[in-house]
């Protein structure tokens, strides 16, 4: 009981020891930053919509996920509040972003697909790192077309197995499904993506694609609605491609609970490449004192326990 007493002071303390101030003002530094961007793009109502849009997406892909955030999160979700209900507000923010893809698909045909490097970073930026912040309604019919996008990814003409040869980025079917996974849908098909199915060793995306399709297929249709965490309406899609709106009977208090929610979805994995298995998130740099002196203070103990235990051997 002692030894867990002991090994549990050491460990707490040197972990708390290891945030550092340079953290945390790197952190209001980050917001700063994107806040500073917004405001150099000048009067965004008197530009293109186009600009707009695109300078929105830009910030709010930039400030990224609260959650994230150790220090500086709620003044984080403020300003992620803020660009994100301004880029929601524009009719066809989310048909800006496919459209984008699709022009750069296009520009890509004249060069060998080894050397379309843009449009995979394109459409990675957009469909992983714009779409995910954007609980609309028409991001989920953008995403949903692309769940049956496979066209960028080549099969081996063998076995039609998955590897890649020489892509860095999945094709869009998988980077849209991962994007739908964590956009923070109420009663999701498939919980956000880890990228690898542990009990089965095989790609994640494989396993969700074929329940989001599913899925889609019903929204597609007007079979089933679909809503938003934190969000008190729902949406049916019509025949003519375009939603009503209906409100949802659901309390203010458990919308809060659910505004808590996304805190968990924001720490999917980012998306690997060559359909491989992500890698762990690296510490920060300023984290390596605290866990260096983690594993010293565990070596330390578990010497001390050793010898403790052969002296009453």
């Amino acid at each position: 009981m002692k030894f867990t007493i002991l090994l549990l002071f050491l460990v707490g303390s040197t972990m708390i020891s290891s945030a550092t101030p340079e953290q945390e003002a790197g952190e209001h530094q980050r917001i700063s930053y994107w806040r500073g961007q917004l405001a150099e793009a000048g009067d965004l109502d008197a530009q293109p919509v186009a600009q707009k849009i695109e300078t929105l997406g830009t910030v709010l892909r930039g400030i990224g996920w609260p959650a994230d955030y150790r220090y500086a999160g709620a003044e984080a979700a403020t300003f992620q509040k803020e660009v994100q209900a301004a880029l929601l507000a524009i009719p066809g923010h989310a048909k800006h972003f496919a459209d984008k893809i699709e022009r750069e698909r296009e520009e890509a045909q004249a060069i060998p697909r080894t050397a379309q490097i843009k449009y995979d970073s394109v459409r990675s930026f957009c469909l992983m790192g714009i779409f995910p912040h954007l609980p609309s309604p028409e991001a989920v019919q953008v995403l949903g077309h692309y769940l049956d996008d496979e066209r960028d990814i080549p099969r081996h003409e063998v076995d039609k197995s998955r590897e890649r040869d020489y892509i860095t980025e999945p094709e869009n079917a998988w980077l849209a499904v991962g994007a739908l996974s964590t956009i923070g849908l109420r009663d999701s098909p498939y919980p956000p993506l880890r990228f690898v199915d542990s009990a089965k060793g095989i790609p994640e995306q494989a396993v969700a694609l074929p329940k989001f399709r599913a899925w889609y297929a019903e929204i597609k249709e007007g079979r089933r609605a679909f809503s938003f965490l934190g969000q008190k309406v729902e949406y049916r899609f019509m025949p003519d491609g375009s939603w009503e709106t209906a409100p949802l009977a659901i309390s203010d208090e458990e919308i809060r609970k659910e505004q808590e929610l996304p805190e968990l979805i924001s720490r999917a994995v980012p998306s690997p490449t060559n359909g491989e298995v992500a890698p762990a998130p690296s510490f920060p740099a300023s984290w390596w004192p605290g866990l260096v002196s983690v594993v010293t203070a565990l070596a330390v103990v578990g010497a001390w326990f050793a010898r403790k235990r052969s002296q009453h051997a």
